[in-house]
């Protein structure tokens, strides 16, 4: 371990620059005393090294991992690559093989060969004596040191993906040659090679093949044999699926598909017949993956036939045994794409907030790295490599903006010790779903505060198979038992923000932007703010927004400001029969939807009064009992598309839901769907319109530093961000009003050369493209009035919607009138109400 202290101490003498280990002016007060969050930020903290991976991938190539592997001495990673430039003479993906120090020094790139060269044998024709060379020595694609780590790529001469003289077929033959399931043992690589050719050239005579092989190769890429895999006749279908090393110069492949079991492979290629794997017929049928533990057996995952409950078994491949069988809690089984074993056979697994350990049998994982708190920008590594209790390496994507692809990066990942953090001052950001963008600027923030930290808490991660609510249950629990996060990514469909308010738990954003030297000179949307005050104030940070609504044509829906039900269905009857109100809406679809326009008519959020037994929420009743339960089997049938298309051109529905986000997209409601004028009525029953937040945020007002919170979130209604926002209506009344003028406008786009290029908008209708004109500036102008009068906020209570539903089906039923089952949701989300207020 003396080369890992020795790494370790260069890297925190150079990480003494960085927000992480910065030690600069104290935040308010001492944090280390004032702030019960502290320690927070010094959990799961890991510093990275990065490899160089400029040997395995060419500027503008698409690279993936195939395999990353340590024996403990050297690192092995395996690449895929695609050429999209259209500059290369290969058909196909090319493989290299990246070997280095675990510090990643001594680089050696070499490129895997796809087919078999001269002076190399067919397994199947007798094999091949040879069983590698050392990595370094001289073969046709030499591998090249490299000093201090820098990668070089393979030198000219090295094997082509596809045979020297192939024929030229023409644009009627495709081929494709693809490698795959790499086991690096010893001195060969071992792996799966699938070629794929199809020549239709000759209509009378066409040509498919699909042919499987094991293939093993030298450590410099070289290909030493590849064995044709012919199992049954070939009506058979068939995969390798999977490969482990059984030792004594021996490997297992598993075949799946209409057949299934095991074949043996030795060093020299040689494959014995099919062995039967029948205690595993059941579990492959749902397969999840496989990997190999040290002690040299597969730990297989399944799902169980409702493909939702997750488990993992030990199977013995030399003794065909299978073993205890595990579940997987549901935020292990929901993370895992590939299993990664350590050396003690617990998982680890990448998910989008950090590393995780799960040893078998326990309640849930262990984390051991957090991305934020080590100011990894990257919400993912595809690829974890588990060295030992402080170090693993870690390989992520990345995609390159200026060459539209994705490359390769990662490295060594060590473990910075506590106490080697110094103090700052904590504050918590918490949700049920926090977006990437604002982790990145929490990062961001990390990187160059000397004050200041923020760490995250995703209650997501509380979720299970049993109760997808758990984490806002817990979250809920959190905040009322007082510890709410200091920045709360709200979820109004699931939070209990009435509740917070009235426990004087939020914080005014009114009177922080009226503070605001610059925001309080700013011109805000007034209808939006003043529909999400409660009792006078405003508790939330709204960046933008988008107004829910119905929209029908004004030929037939008239001009109305607010509408009935009764009066909807007035319209609907003077419409062709078979006409519809609404297109493709259920009992349950119509309720969720009246529940999200007109919740806050049936529940006051300022008092918490319930109105259910009103006639308006009866006369929706009333409609909803009319509407299928569900659309049924045959609803979509061949032409469904093209009837869905034209149904509000051919006057066959006479309303449509609308999601205003964009003036300028309003063009395809508009001018495409319906194809003439139109009248904003929305959802029948009232003012049908509402505000929905797409996102907004809290602040608590008992937060170790307010102050602070708020200098970070105020960032959401500076010009900055509400210049840039592209799919939803910013708060800001200057950017709103600039972006609207647009709308007038064609589209443009970018072109390859920077020029500005006009484009037009296209719209299908009857299976023909049609081009819209853009909107005009009355078009414009009413959308915008419209948008400036909407003064209502969507409401959704998941547990009120839950109650309705159940109580509904007694009046569906015939079994209760609609003023009983009225009378009965009203006491019942009248008494929840109160109990949670």
């Amino acid at each position: 371990m003396k080369k890992w202290k020795k790494i370790l101490s260069v890297l925190l003498a150079a990480s003494m620059v960085t927000g992480l280990g910065a030690c600069g002016q104290k935040g308010n007060g001492d944090p280390g005393k004032s702030n019960a969050n502290a320690a927070l930020a010094k959990q799961y903290v890991y510093r990275m090294e990065a490899f160089d991976f400029s040997g395995i991938q060419k500027k503008g190539d698409d690279t993936y991992v195939q395999r990353v592997s340590s024996d403990g001495e050297r690192v092995y990673l395996i690449s895929q690559s695609y050429d999209y430039s259209g500059n290369s003479s290969e058909s196909g993906p090319i493989y290299r093989l990246l070997s280095m120090k675990m510090d990643g020094t001594d680089a050696r790139v070499c490129e895997i060969q796809t087919v078999l060269k001269d002076g190399a044998s067919d397994a199947a024709g007798g094999g091949s004596e040879s069983a590698g060379n050392e990595p370094g020595e001289g073969t046709a694609a030499e591998s090249t040191a490299a000093e201090d780590g820098a990668s070089v790529g393979a030198e000219e001469g090295a094997a082509d993906a596809v045979a020297e003289e192939e024929p030229d077929y023409g644009s009627s033959v495709y081929e494709n040659i693809s490698l795959g399931n790499f086991l690096i043992d010893k001195n060969m690589i071992w792996g799966t090679k699938n070629h794929y050719f199809e020549d239709y050239s000759d209509p009378e005579n066409y040509v498919s093949k699909n042919d499987n092989y094991i293939c093993a190769w030298d450590m410099d890429g070289n290909m030493l044999w590849e064995t044709q895999i012919q199992i049954g006749d070939e009506n058979e279908w068939y995969n390798i699926s999977n490969m482990a090393v059984k030792g004594n110069g021996k490997a297992v492949a598993l075949i799946t598909g209409n057949v299934t079991g095991f074949i043996d492979i030795d060093e020299e290629g040689t494959v014995s017949e099919l062995k039967s794997a029948d205690a595993l017929e059941e579990i492959l049928e749902n397969l999840a993956g496989i990997a190999v533990a040290a002690d040299g057996r597969w730990m297989i995952s399944y799902y169980e036939d409702n493909w939702t409950d997750m488990y993992v078994v030990y199977y013995d491949v030399n003794r065909g045994q299978l073993g205890e069988r595990y579940p997987l809690p549901a935020s292990v089984a929901n993370s895992i794409g590939g299993i990664v074993l350590d050396k003690d056979g617990d998982l680890v697994y990448s998910t989008n907030i950090g590393v995780f350990q799960y040893h078998l049998g326990d309640e849930d994982s262990t984390q051991i790295m957090s991305f934020v708190n080590s100011d990894f920008e990257s919400s993912y590594l595809s690829a974890v490599c588990p060295v030992d209790d402080d170090h693993f390496i870690g390989i992520y994507s990345e995609y390159d903006e200026e060459n539209y692809n994705s490359v390769v990066s990662g490295g060594i990942f060590t473990r910075v010790p506590p106490e080697e953090i110094p103090d700052k001052t904590v504050l918590v950001l918490g949700g049920i779903y926090v977006p990437s963008d604002l982790k990145k600027r929490v990062i961001d923030f990390n990187k160059t505060s000397t004050t200041h930290r923020i760490v995250l808490k995703d209650y997501s991660t509380y979720n299970t198979y049993d109760d997808y609510n758990a984490g806002s249950t817990q979250l809920n629990n959190d905040i009322i038992a007082g510890n709410m996060p200091d920045i709360l990514v709200l979820d109004s469909s699931s939070m209990k923000l009435d509740s917070y308010i009235s426990k004087g738990l939020l914080a005014d954003i009114g009177e922080l932007i009226s503070k605001d030297e610059e925001l309080s000179g700013k011109e805000f949307i007034d209808n939006v703010f003043e529909a999400c005050r409660v009792n006078g104030k405003l508790y939330e940070i709204i960046p933008s927004f988008s107004v829910y609504t119905f929209v029908g044509k004004k030929s037939l829906v008239g001009e109305p400001e607010e509408w009935t039900m009764d009066e909807a269905e007035a319209c609907l009857e003077k419409m062709p029969e078979g006409a519809t109100l609404f297109s493709e809406m259920t009992r349950s679809s119509f309720l969720q939807t009246a529940m999200q326009i007109c919740g806050s008519d049936f529940i006051d959020v300022s008092t918490g009064k319930c109105n259910f037994n009103s006639p308006e929420f009866i006369a929706l009743m009333e409609f909803a009992k009319e509407l299928p339960a569900e659309l049924g089997e045959d609803y979509y049938t061949d032409d469904w598309y093209m009837l869905y298309e034209s149904q509000y051109r051919e006057n066959r529905t006479l309303l449509s839901n609308c999601s205003i986000y964009d003036i300028a997209n309003m063009v395809y409601m508009i001018n495409g769907n319906f194809g003439e004028e139109v009248s904003f009525v929305g959802f029948p029953g009232g003012n049908g319109a509402v505000i929905n937040t797409d996102i907004s945020y809290a602040l608590s007002s008992k937060s170790a530093d307010l102050d602070a919170a708020w200098d970070f979130m105020r960032y959401y209604l500076t010009d900055e961000y509400q210049e840039a926002l592209e799919w939803a209506i910013p708060v800001n009344k200057n950017c709103f009003e600039a972006k609207a003028q647009k709308a007038t406008k064609r589209p443009t786009y970018t072109d390859e050369n920077g020029k500005e290029v006009e484009s037009e908008y296209n719209w299908w209708i009857n299976d023909e493209m049609i081009t819209l004109d853009p909107l005009t500036e009355q078009q414009v102008q009413e959308i915008k009035d419209y948008i400036y009068s909407v003064d209502k906020r969507s409401y959704y209570n998941v547990d009120v919607s839950n109650i309705i539903s159940e109580e509904m089906e007694a009046f569906y039923q015939g079994q209760k009138s609609a003023e009983e089952v009225a009378g009965i949701i009203q006491s019942r989300a009248q008494l929840f109400v109160n109990e949670n207020r």
